[in-house]
């Protein structure tokens, strides 16, 4: 994953950052980022996860009494997330927390959701054909319905429906899913 991160509009771009949990620490030590009076900053994330589309932050601090060269310190944000769904409520709001050295940036920490096993599920089924029709659980047109059996009992769901299944069984027939 790669992320870009504007500091007083001057661009970073760090490449290759890896994370396995819902805590995303970047080191921005090779950076070189050193921090002025006042200060704004840009964090962009794309596709960090199949689920998510971006991650972005934007905001200002500053520093009262100029900080000395040892001294640490943190800012403490928010960081909007950006999910890849069909709801209107697709952005939720998580902590991000910068770790200042004197007037230099070291680290990033940022929070993600607590990683669901639904996009596993979600990239098996984002390759399955889809149709213009109807959900047989939720009863809204989408154009991505999919037919949950290799039959034709025509028992089409919406991806939506679909990742909320807890078993892998159809809820109108009780047969197993592909």
């Amino acid at each position: 994953m790669d992320v870009y991160i504007g500091l007083n509009y001057e661009w970073f771009h760090i490449v290759n950052v890896k994370y396995y949990r819902s805590i995303l620490l970047i080191n921005v030590v090779d950076q070189q980022m050193q921090c002025k009076k006042t200060n704004s900053i840009t964090i962009l994330m794309e596709n960090p996860r199949t689920n998510i589309e971006l991650v972005s932050a934007v905001f200002y601090f500053y520093f009262q009494d100029w900080p000395q060269t040892g001294s640490m310190g943190q800012v403490i944000s928010k960081c909007t997330i950006l999910y890849t769904t069909d709801n209107k409520q697709n952005q939720e709001t998580f902590p991000c927390i910068l770790f200042l050295k004197g007037q230099h940036l070291e680290e990033i920490l940022v929070y993600l959701p607590v990683r669901p096993t639904d996009f596993l599920r979600e990239l098996k089924y984002h390759f399955y054909p889809t149709r213009l029709g109807s959900c047989v659980v939720c009863l809204e047109d989408n154009t991505n319905v999919v037919n949950v059996h290799a039959n034709d009992y025509a028992h089409e769901m919406c991806n939506e429906c679909l990742l909320k299944l807890k078993k892998r069984e159809c809820p109108i027939c009780r047969e197993e899913i592909i």
